[in-house]
């Protein structure tokens, strides 16, 4: 290898590389193991300082000069009964610094730094109404009953409904906050917050549509402390995006304050005989809140896109 050329070394090993992020930036470590050295200590930064040298922070930093990482300190040793003594193997290592400008490779979270992010996927619920139904016979005197939208309604009129797919998503964010903020207060600011839902816009979720799932500590270092914050998302259900009811004098109906993500919507069936049969007609629609709303002040987010 160049940096080694004119140098008594034969060259052994890279043992170590180390790396950890800080605040400001990054400290890097890199260990050699080299063997055939005479005067060990005097080759130390030869062999560290020299351009063609590896340079721990090349792959991250993508600019492969020894001005990458500042280089802080050097260090050598002897690893003992390692080796025969006439030769012997040394271990090298070098410690660096990179402290980043505004310009260079990426920007290092800082207190009260937030990000999002939406997952999507689906899951399984019951539905007791479909979008749309045709029945089989259409006429005749062997007609189908009459059910509207219901769907597995028995001769009793009760209704069982149907398993289908909907939409799950998750919202998740990520805060660092300073260490000496994470407080018992703020804890307790947090647990008050669980299993409610939005009053607000919150990141690009309109009012009704995020459900508070709970908070993890995910990380922290000397200064701060890396928090992840869960909601489930439901989004509202406009007028024209929820299905037309009719009602038990076959007059149709809809929901016409349309319904939040996280409200429940049930419906209560009645059996209604006519001349030679008996229908099944919605005596009632019922939207019902189930969650206690807030605006997450104790969470400490922001909330904005």
């Amino acid at each position: 290898m160049a940096f080694l050329d004119g140098l008594s070394i034969e060259w052994q090993s890279k043992q170590e590389d180390t790396l950890g992020q800080t605040k400001d930036g990054f400290r890097a470590k890199s260990s050699w193991i080299v063997s055939g050295i005479a005067s060990p200590r005097s080759t130390v930064d030869d062999i560290i300082n020299d351009i063609s040298a590896p340079k721990y922070g090349d792959e991250y930093f993508n600019t492969p000069t020894t001005s990458n990482l500042t280089l802080v300190s050097t260090d050598c040793r002897e690893v003992t009964d390692s080796n025969p003594e006439d030769c012997p193997l040394f271990e090298f290592s070098a410690n660096y610094e990179f402290i980043p400008s505004a310009t260079t490779y990426q920007s290092f979270p800082e207190f009260d730094d937030e990000f999002y992010d939406y997952s999507f996927t689906n899951e399984t619920v019951k539905v007791n109404s479909g979008i749309a139904q045709d029945k089989y016979p259409a006429t005749g005197t062997g007609e189908a009953p009459d059910v509207g939208l219901l769907i597995g309604v028995d001769q009793e009129g009760t209704v069982d409904g149907v398993d289908v797919y909907d939409n799950s998503e998750t919202l998740v964010v990520t805060k660092w906050k300073d260490q000496t903020a994470f407080t018992q207060a703020f804890v307790n600011n947090v647990r008050a917050e669980l299993n409610k839902v939005n009053n607000a816009s919150w990141y690009g979720s309109s009012a009704g549509e995020c459900l508070f799932r709970g908070m993890e500590k995910v990380g922290d270092n000397r200064d701060m402390v890396k928090l992840e914050f869960t909601f489930l998302v439901s989004r509202n259900k406009l007028v024209g995006e929820l299905p037309t009811f009719t009602d038990k004098e076959g007059a149709s109906f809809t929901i016409t304050g349309g319904k939040k993500g996280w409200e429940y919507l049930w419906v209560r069936p009645i059996a209604v005989p006519e001349t030679d049969k008996v229908v099944s007609r919605v005596e009632g629609v019922y939207v019902a809140q189930v969650y206690d709303e807030s605006n997450f002040s104790g969470l400490g987010l922001t909330g904005s896109v």
